[in-house]
């Protein structure tokens, strides 16, 4: 999902998403990969609209969404720029389009290397809060010496 301005609103929809075991109801459904607020992309049957909500769960109104007519058996990406994403604006403005919001279908070892790059710098981050990284604290020594 790309195309949210940053500085706007919910801005947290945009990012890699990666497919979820099992779905949602009978569709796929997606997890936003990487660092950041938890996000989900999935379809419901029950509002008959690609959702975007911090959980699997269609009961909340969620943070974006956009309508289909195939039921949900095309994937999000599938449907190109034709399908209209609507974000939640705040409560004066409530749901409004956002015609730079889409979908793009990523290469999937794209996915899983930013899961993985994120995984690593996450342990890498853990080590040196604990102290335990020694080698890169000398290694670090060496490259600030600038004199």
């Amino acid at each position: 999902v790309e195309g949210r301005d940053p500085a706007t609103k919910n801005a947290s929809i945009n990012g890699l998403y990666g497919v979820v075991n099992g779905g949602f109801g009978s569709s796929q459904a997606y997890k936003k990969v990487g660092t950041g607020s938890t996000r989900f992309l999935f379809y419901s049957q029950r509002k008959k609209r690609w959702m975007i909500n911090d959980e699997l769960d269609d009961t909340k109104k969620g943070f974006a969404y956009a309508k289909t007519q195939d039921g949900g058996k095309s994937a999000p990406a599938d449907h190109g720029d034709e399908l209209r994403w609507s974000v939640f604006n705040g409560k004066e403005d409530g749901y409004l389009e956002d015609a730079a919001v889409r979908c793009v279908a990523v290469a999937t070892d794209k996915v899983a290397g930013k899961e993985a790059t994120d995984k690593k710098a996450a342990k890498e981050s853990e080590a040196a809060q604990e102290g335990d990284s020694d080698e890169e604290d000398e290694e670090e020594d060496e490259d600030d010496d600038s004199g």
